[in-house]
């Protein structure tokens, strides 16, 4: 939070995939103030109920309550353990949960008049990658800063952990680990959850 503290300004459009219940998003929308936009994706429906009313002050804040993807359309969302603010797509998780409405950032955003997205946070349980070809039109237009989560919860959509990284690499992007003492970059070893900054090209 601190880093996106620093790198959203008054104007930009920021992102948020995964709101829950929206620290992020009111943290971005003081930072971009009125004359930004803040975008925030959140399927389930409590968590999306909440996340309206922690924004309420805040008319630049749009919420939807669906979740990102490669493909529009709809999915089974998993609440893991009935928990309140766990929540998954991927397919086989045992327990309660709710038919959610899936978008793509691209799709979302041409309804929306948008055109370029200055920073991106995914926090989606493993599907982040998913949500990144969804943005594949965005993020060729004008790359931008791309908060994420490198995590095994990609396998259980048939995904490599590091498939959002390279992804990510494959476009020109420098990837920077987060960590309390400093920033790096993710070491080759491949394992582990780590939270990452993904810088664009130039």
């Amino acid at each position: 939070m601190d880093f996106l503290a620093s790198a959203l300004r008054p104007g930009m459009v920021f992102v948020d995939g995964g709101a829950n219940v929206g620290p992020y998003s009111v943290l971005a929308a003081d930072r971009v103030r009125n004359s930004g936009k803040v975008l925030a994706f959140e399927p389930s429906s409590a968590s999306a109920t909440a996340l309206r009313y922690n924004a309420r002050a805040y008319a630049h804040v749009h919420v939807s309550q669906a979740a990102l993807g490669d493909r529009c359309g709809s999915a089974f969302l998993y609440h893991v353990n009935r928990a309140t603010s766990e929540y998954s797509l991927a397919p086989g998780i045992a327990g309660s949960g709710e038919v959610v409405k899936v978008v793509t950032l691209d799709a979302a955003c041409d309804e929306l008049g948008i055109s370029c997205v200055d920073a991106l946070k995914l926090d989606i349980e493993g599907a982040e990658e998913l949500a990144l070809r969804g943005a594949e039109q965005l993020i060729t237009r004008q790359p931008p800063i791309v908060i994420f989560e490198i995590s095994d919860r990609a396998r259980a959509f048939g995904l490599d952990p590091y498939g959002a990284a390279d992804w990510l690499e494959n476009r020109g992007y420098t990837l920077l680990e987060l960590s309390v003492r400093d920033r790096s970059r993710p070491p080759v070893d491949r394992i582990a959850t780590r939270n990452v900054i993904a810088l664009p090209p130039g």
